[in-house]
């Protein structure tokens, strides 16, 4: 993975060496199932990149705006397409706030997701209305988190602000956290606002 490349992002990046530690280090806790921790919008968007990368049956993903300071990273934008692009991958996304529509991902997410002849069928994505949100804040103690669900792996964010957070990889579909964090994903997008274009 090119992790460095990016189209437009006025974040400090990491460099090119702390990219290499840091995606050798995912490669290595993936081994170790050991937990990862991170702070900033390049680690998170190396991160999910992994998740998206790894991703063969189910994508959830909880997020404020799909911020530029992750989206606009192009190991994000092109492992997400390939999710989205792939009819056996179901993608849910289920966004807080209006999406941030200057990111490369935005753009290429909507021209597939406004289309009327190419809108993939496994892609549905939502926002939040005052009853998803309420009950989103009764199973995170008043609050609504960023988080990402791939088949065995997850990142959660806790710290909106610093994009701090907290994941593993290869934890198996059965394990406890991966199963809590899918099922307040879709008790909390079963009740939120499908949206026809974004």
């Amino acid at each position: 993975m090119n992790s460095n490349s990016i189209s437009t992002n006025p974040q400090k990046l990491l460099s090119p060496k702390e990219v290499e530690e840091y995606t050798k280090m995912i490669q290595e806790r993936r081994i170790t199932k050991e937990k990862i921790f991170n702070k900033g919008g390049h680690h998170a968007s190396i991160f999910l990149s992994n998740i998206f990368e790894n991703t063969k049956d189910n994508l959830y993903i909880l997020s404020n705006t799909l911020a530029s300071e992750v989206a606009n990273f192009d190991d994000y934008k092109n492992e997400l397409l390939r999710c989205i692009n792939n009819p056996a991958i179901s993608v849910k996304i289920l966004l807080v706030k209006d999406i941030d529509t200057s990111t490369e991902t935005y753009k290429e997410l909507s021209k597939l997701y406004n289309s009327t002849t190419i809108k993939p069928k496994n892609l549905t994505i939502k926002k939040l209305n005052s009853a998803a949100e309420a009950q989103l804040k009764s199973e995170f103690n008043n609050n609504v988190p960023n988080y990402a669900v791939g088949d065995t792996s997850f990142r959660f964010e806790d710290d909106l602000g610093e994009f701090k957070a907290f994941g593993h990889f290869n934890l198996g579909d059965k394990n406890g956290l991966i199963r809590v964090l899918v099922e307040r994903f879709n008790r909390a997008f079963e009740i939120a606002d499908t949206l026809n274009t974004i």
